[in-house]
C-alpha cells in the first residue's frame, strides 16, 4: 500500500491524494487552492497533477465534500482519465453542479476582463458529470480488484462523507473535512464501526481548541444587533456552502426568541442556490429543519421573515443605502463575489463591522484584514481599490472543522496502526502530531509529492472488524437466520440487555444482526426496506442521520393500545369526532382517513392533520358517505383509507359546514352547566353510561346538536366526570362523587383560530386582485377578522361563499366592513365615463346616502347613456350615481339630474399665496366696466371648454393687489397651456384672472391609479413630487420601460396633467 499527497498535504487547500492498494489506483478529492486564482492558469492554484502519470494513471475517484478545495480540480483529472468512475453522496453530486457552474462563471468573467485563460470549460464539465456516480450516504461500493469503499457521515456540511476502504493490502480511512458537533443543519460525525490500519486524518486546527459555540454565537448575534442599533450595517463574509447556512439560521433563531431585535437580513451570492441545494435532501438534515422542510417551509427565506435574498446586482446599492442591516454573502474569505464588494463600500466607516466566523487562508483578504483590525492608520486593497480600514473587525469560532481535541479522539476510538495527518499547516500538524505520539499513535506528516509505503499483516483483531457487517457481539440465540427480517424479533432482542437497549444501528449492522455470516446484498436491502416501512419498532435517530434506535418498550406498548382502538373502528371515516387535541382542548373534527395508529380529521381553524387513536374521545354519529362522496375509481393514498377525492374542495366545503354546525351546538352546550348536568346526572343514581344512553335518562331533546354538545361537556369538565374506556366499546361517564366548590370558569372557544399570518394569508388567495380588496384587520380579543372591499355591498354578494369558507377554514369570525373606498369610488366613475364625456370636477363622495355626484359635460344626443352608466355603476359599487349636466337639457332617468349653476365647483381648492409666474398680466384688481362676478366666472368656464380645457374651480381671491379670479386646472403646468385664452378672457370681464399656483394632487393621483393594468399590481398609492412635476408608482409586475402600453400611459399621464411618470418593480 502507498500513499501520495499530490496537494493539501502541507496545506490547507488543493487536497489531492493517491492511493495505491491491491493494483489499483483510487484518487481521493482534487481540489484547488482558494488562495489562488480559480480563473487563472496560475499552477499555484491546482495540485502537482504530472505526478498522477509517474504514478500510472487513475483507476477510480472517491470524493469527501463539494468544497471547491476538495473538487475544483476534478475536470482536469477527467480530461486526463476519462474512463475513471467518479463516486460521491448524492447531495455532493447536486452541489458539486452548483459549485462548478459558479467556478465556470468566475472564469468566464475574468476571461472577458483580464484575458486570462479558464482552467475548464462547461462542455468539460459536462461530460465529467456522465462519469459521476452517486452513493447513498451510509452506502458502499465494490471498486476494480476488490477493494470496498464505505461511506461514512463525516458532519462537515450537507452530504461529506468519510471514506473507508477495505481490500486485501488493508483497511484505510481518509476522513476529508470533519466536524465533531452539532450544527444548526447538519449533525456531527459519529465515530464509524470501522478499523482502520491506516488513519488518513485532516488537521485543520490540529493546534487549536474551540471556544463554546453556544456562546461564540450567542456573542456573534449580539455583536450583529449592536452595530446595527448604532446605525451601521454588519457584514458577515460566510463559505457558501455550510457556513452561511448556519449563520442564517442561527441570527434569525436569536430574532424569533426575542434575544436581538428584528433587523433586515440580506443573503447574497452563492448562498441563495445552495440554500435550495438543502431542502432538496431534507432526510440528511437535523430533525426540526427535517420536519420544517418536510411540511412545505423553507428555513432560510420564510415568505413573511426578515431574511432577504439579494436577486440582481443593482439592489445592492439599496441594501447599501438601506436600513441597517445584517449582509451575509460569499466569499468567506473576501477573495472575490458579493463579499468582496460589500466589504470594500462598509470597511472606511466606523459605524459598520465586518465579522469572521470560518478559516481564513494566510494569503487571503479577510486573513490581511483581521490582522489590520488594531492598527489605526492600514490601509487594504478590497476589488481593485485602496481603502483605509475604519470599520469594527472581529471573528468568531464557528468552525465547521473538528479541534485538537476532537482529531485525538477520534484517532483514540479508530486505534489505528498508522496516521497521516494531512489538510493543515506545518504549525497544526506538528502539534497534533504530538498530541497523538503521546498517545502512542505511529504519526507521519508527509509534504507534497511525498510518498509514503506501509504493510500490514492481517491479524485475528483486523479480520473481526473489517466492516460494520462483522460486529462480533450479537444478540439472539446464536443462530443465523435465512427468511425475511421480523422487526419485532429482532426488536425484542435488542431491548432485552440494557448493553443493546439504547444503541444506535446502522441498517448495515441491523442487517448483520439478522442474517450473520449469511448476509447478502438482497438480505441488507430487504432490511432496508423493513426500517423504511416500520413505524412501530425501530425509529430514525434524527440527530445522527442514517443511524436507528430501537424505540422504547412504553412506545411499542402505546402503538399496540393505538393499533387495538384502530381495530375496532373500520368505518371511522365520514364520522363526526370529539377528540383531544395536543393542547388538552375538546375539539370537534371529520374524520376523513385512518390508518393503523389513528386517524385523520379535518377542524374548523385548522388544517387537517393526524391524531394518534387515544385522542379519540366520541364518535358523534355519520357526517357524511365516503362511497358518494368519492369519485369511481380515485386511488387513495396508502397510508390513509376512505379520504375523498378533489380534497382541498371537500375539506372546504366540510369544514364550512361543521363551522354553521357548531354554532348551534354552541347554544346548546352554554345551556348544560357543568354544575347542573352534574347535579341531575347524580340524582339519576345510575351506573357509568354512553353519551346516547344519558340524553335518554335526562331527558334530553335528541338530535345530533344535543348529543354534540353533552359529549363536549363531560369530556371538557373531568372535575366533574369520569370516563371509562375499552377497546372496542362505547365510553361511558359517570358523575364524581365530589365536585369542585368553585364554579367552572367561562367556557373556552369551540374552535381553534388561525395563527394570524396564516389566516390572513388564506384571505389572500380566495380573494384575488379583482375582488377589490385591499386591507385586512384582526381583533384578538373578539376573535373578528374584517374585511375591507372596494365596493363592500357587491363583494358581500358576490364572494358569500368565499366569506364563509375562510371563516370556516381559520376559525375567525368574518365581517365586512360597510364604508366603500373613496378613492375606488372616484376612480370607477373615470373608468366608466363613455369616450367625450368631460368630467367637470372631481366626483363628490356623499357617504351618508350612498351617493356619488358628478358634473360633466355629456355630448349632445348621448343622454340616454346616462341610464345605462347610472345602472352599471350601481351594479360595480352599489352606490346610486347622479350627474349634472350643467347648461344641457334635463336628463331622464332615475339619479340622472341636470343643473345649470356654473359657481364654485368644489374641486382642487385653492391658496391664497400667488407665484408671479401665475398671473396673466400686471392688472391690478378689477377695472371699472369688470362683469359681475358670476357672470365672469360663466364667461371664463366657457371660454375654457371652448378651448379643450378642463377647469376644476374658478373662485375670487385677494392679495395686497386687490381682487383677482384664480382658475385651478389639474396643475399649473395644465394652466401655462391656455395663457393666451386667459389673457384674452381678462380682458373681456375686466377681471385679473390668475392661475391657481398648485396642482390637484388627489385629482393626478386617481388618474394615475385609473391608468394602470391590473396585470401590473400597483402596490399602495402613487408617489407624489411636486418640486420635481413627477408621479412614481411601485409596481409588482412593471412593464419594460419600452412597452407600448407603458409608454402610452406614460404620454396620456403628460398630457393631462402636466406630470411625468415613473415606476418601481418591486
Amino acid at each position: 500500500m502507498r500513499f501520495l499527497a499530490l496537494g493539501g498535504g502541507s496545506e490547507v487547500g488543493a487536497s489531492c491524494n493517491l492511493l495505491q492498494m491491491d493494483n489499483i489506483n483510487i484518487l481521493m478529492d482534487a481540489g484547488i487552492r482558494m488562495g489562488g486564482d480559480v480563473a487563472g492558469a496560475s499552477t499555484d492554484a491546482l495540485p502537482d497533477l504530472a505526478l498522477l502519470q509517474e504514478a500510472g494513471g487513475v483507476d477510480a475517484v472517491l470524493v469527501s465534500h463539494a468544497h471547491l478545495d476538495h473538487i475544483g480540480a476534478l475536470p482536469l483529472v477527467h480530461r486526463a482519465y476519462p474512463a475513471a468512475p467518479i463516486y460521491a453522496t448524492a447531495p455532493t453530486v447536486h452541489l458539486m453542479r452548483v459549485l462548478l457552474a459558479d467556478a465556470l462563471k468566475i472564469m468566464s468573467i475574468k476571461a472577458e476582463q483580464e484575458l486570462e485563460c479558464p482552467l475548464y470549460d462547461a462542455d468539460l464539465v459536462a461530460r465529467m458529470f456522465t462519469r459521476v456516480v452517486p452513493v447513498p450516504m451510509g452506502g458502499n461500493i465494490m471498486l476494480p480488484g476488490g477493494v470496498k469503499v464505505f461511506f461514512f457521515p463525516a458532519g462537515h456540511i450537507l452530504g461529506a462523507a468519510m471514506l473507508g476502504l477495505e481490500g486485501a493490502a488493508g483497511r484505510v480511512l481518509y476522513t476529508g473535512d470533519i466536524s465533531a458537533g452539532n450544527q444548526r443543519t447538519i449533525a456531527g460525525l459519529v465515530a464509524p464501526d470501522f478499523a482502520p490500519h491506516l488513519l488518513v486524518m485532516e488537521s485543520t486546527y490540529g493546534n487549536r481548541l474551540h471556544a463554546n459555540r453556544q456562546r461564540e454565537e450567542k456573542t456573534l448575534a449580539g455583536t450583529v444587533a449592536e452595530v446595527i442599533a448604532s446605525g451601521g450595517h454588519a457584514l458577515v463574509p460566510a463559505f457558501a456552502l455550510g457556513r452561511a447556512q448556519e449563520i442564517i439560521l442561527l441570527i434569525a433563531a436569536h430574532q424569533q426568541a426575542g434575544l436581538i431585535p428584528q433587523f433586515p437580513i440580506w443573503v447574497d451570492g452563492m448562498v441563495r442556490s445552495i440554500c435550495q441545494a438543502y431542502l432538496n435532501f431534507p432526510e440528511l438534515l437535523r430533525g426540526p429543519l427535517k420536519r420544517f422542510i418536510n411540511n412545505g417551509g423553507n428555513p432560510f427565506f420564510h415568505d413573511k421573515g426578515l431574511v432577504r435574498p439579494v436577486t440582481a446586482a443593482p439592489l445592492r446599492e439599496k441594501v447599501l443605502a438601506g436600513a441597517p442591516a445584517c449582509i451575509i454573502a460569499s466569499s468567506g474569505m473576501l477573495t472575490g463575489g458579493p463579499s468582496q464588494f460589500y466589504a470594500s463600500r462598509l470597511v472606511n466607516d466606523p459605524r459598520n463591522a465586518i465579522i469572521f466566523c470560518g478559516y481564513q487562508d494566510e494569503e487571503s483578504p479577510g486573513k490581511r484584514l483581521l490582522a489590520l483590525a488594531d492598527d489605526p492608520g492600514a490601509t487594504i486593497t478590497l476589488g481593485g481599490v485602496e481603502t483605509r480600514v475604519q470599520c469594527r473587525v472581529a471573528q468568531y469560532g464557528l468552525s465547521a472543522h473538528a479541534d485538537a481535541g476532537e482529531l485525538a479522539s477520534l484517532a483514540a476510538r479508530l486505534r489505528p496502526r498508522r496516521v497521516v495527518l494531512v489538510h493543515g499547516d506545518d504549525e497544526a500538524r506538528q502539534a497534533l502530531a504530538q498530541t497523538l505520539a503521546d498517545n502512542r499513535r505511529a504519526v507521519l506528516a508527509p509534504e507534497n509529492g511525498q510518498w509514503l509505503d506501509f504493510s500490514f499483516r492481517r491479524g485475528r483483531r483486523e479480520g473481526a472488524a473489517a466492516a460494520p457487517a462483522a460486529r462480533s457481539s450479537r444478540p439472539g440465540s446464536g443462530h443465523w437466520r435465512s427468511g425475511p427480517p421480523d422487526p419485532a424479533v429482532l426488536w425484542d432482542e435488542l431491548v432485552r440487555k440494557p448493553s443493546t437497549r439504547n444503541k444506535l444501528y446502522t441498517a448495515e449492522e441491523l442487517a448483520a444482526l439478522w442474517y450473520g455470516g449469511a448476509l447478502t446484498p438482497e438480505g441488507q436491502a430487504r432490511v432496508a426496506e423493513m426500517l423504511e416501512s416500520d413505524r412501530r419498532y425501530f425509529a430514525a435517530d434524527w440527530k445522527h442521520p442514517y443511524f436507528y434506535r430501537p424505540r422504547r418498550p412504553d412506545q411499542v406498548a402505546a402503538d399496540r393500545l393505538r393499533e387495538s382502538i384502530m381495530q375496532g373502528l373500520p368505518h371511522l371515516p365520514g364520522k363526526l369526532v370529539l377528540l383531544r387535541d395536543a393542547g388538552g382542548a375538546v375539539r370537534a373534527g371529520i374524520c376523513y382517513g385512518v390508518d393503523e395508529l389513528g386517524f385523520y380529521a379535518w377542524k374548523v381553524g385548522r388544517d387537517g392533520t393526524w391524531h394518534p387513536a387515544e385522542s379519540l374521545l366520541e364518535v358523534i354519529g355519520p357526517w357524511y358517505k365516503p362511497g358518494e362522496v368519492n369519485a369511481p375509481g380515485k386511488e387513495k393514498k396508502a397510508r390513509v383509507l376512505g379520504e375523498p377525492p378533489e380534497e382541498s374542495v371537500v375539506r372546504a366545503e366540510q369544514k364550512q359546514r361543521l363551522h354553521r354546525f357548531l354554532l348551534q351546538v354552541k347554544h346548546v352546550y352554554r345551556q348544560l352547566k357543568p354544575r347542573v348536568l352534574w347535579e341531575k346526572i347524580r340524582n339519576q343514581a345510575h351506573g357509568p353510561a354512553s353519551v346516547a344512553q344519558w340524553l335518554n335518562l335526562l331527558g334530553l331533546e335528541a338530535g345530533m346538536e344535543t348529543q354534540t354538545a353533552l359529549a363536549w361537556r363531560l369530556n371538557n369538565h373531568p372535575d366533574y366526570f369520569t370516563r371509562q374506556f375499552t377497546p372496542g366499546e362505547l365510553p361511558l361517564y359517570q358523575c364524581r362523587a365530589e365536585v369542585p366548590g368553585e364554579e367552572a370558569g367561562p367556557d373556552e372557544d369551540m374552535v381553534d383560530r388561525m395563527e394570524q399570518n396564516a389566516a390572513l394569508a388564506v384571505a389572500d388567495k380566495l380573494f384575488g386582485p379583482a375582488s377589490g380588496l385591499y386591507r385586512k384587520g384582526l381583533d384578538f380579543s373578539s376573535g373578528e377578522m374584517t374585511l375591507y372591499f372596494h365596493f363592500p355591498g357587491p363583494a358581500a354578494k358576490r364572494y358569500g361563499q368565499q366569506i364563509e369558507e375562510l371563516g370556516a377554514v381559520t376559525g375567525w369570525s368574518v365581517k365586512v366592513h360597510p364604508e366603500a373606498h373613496h378613492g375606488a369610488l372616484a376612480d370607477a366613475v373615470r373608468r366608466l365615463l363613455p369616450p367625450g364625456w368631460q368630467l367637470l370636477r372631481n366626483p363628490s363622495i356623499h357617504r351618508e346616502d350612498e351617493r356619488v355626484s358628478v358634473r360633466c359635460e355629456i355630448p349632445p344626443g348621448e343622454e340616454e347613456l346616462a341610464l345605462e352608466l347610472v345602472k352599471g355603476y350601481k351594479e360595480l359599487t352599489g352606490q346610486q350615481l347622479v350627474i349634472e349636466n350643467p347648461g344641457g337639457e334635463p336628463v331622464a332617468g332615475g339619479g340622472v339630474l341636470s343643473a345649470a349653476g356654473a359657481g364654485d365647483a368644489g374641486g382642487a381648492g385653492g391658496v391664497t399665496g400667488i407665484d408671479g409666474k401665475t398671473a396673466i398680466s400686471g392688472m391690478a384688481g378689477p377695472g371699472d366696466e369688470a362683469m359681475e362676478i358670476n357672470a365672469a366666472y360663466a364667461t371664463i368656464r366657457a371660454g375654457l371648454q371652448q378651448a379643450g380645457a378642463v377647469v376644476y374651480k374658478v373662485g375670487k381671491k385677494r392679495d395686497s393687489g386687490g381682487e383677482y379670479i384664480e382658475v385651478s386646472f389639474i396643475s399649473p403646468e395644465v394652466g401655462e397651456r391656455y395663457r393666451k385664452q386667459l389673457a384674452g378672457l381678462q380682458a373681456q370681464t375686466g377681471w385679473p384672472v390668475r392661475i391657481n399656483p398648485r396642482p390637484n394632487q388627489n385629482e393626478i393621483k386617481s388618474l394615475v391609479r385609473s391608468a394602470m393594468e391590473p396585470a401590473w399590481g400597483l402596490v399602495k398609492e402613487p408617489g407624489f413630487f411636486e418640486k420635481e412635476r413627477m408621479v412614481r408608482v411601485k409596481l409588482r409586475n412593471a412593464p419594460p420601460g419600452d412597452d407600448p402600453k407603458w409608454k402610452a400611459v406614460v404620454e396620456k399621464i403628460g398630457l393631462l396633467t402636466g406630470y411625468t411618470l415613473e415606476c418601481i418593480n418591486i
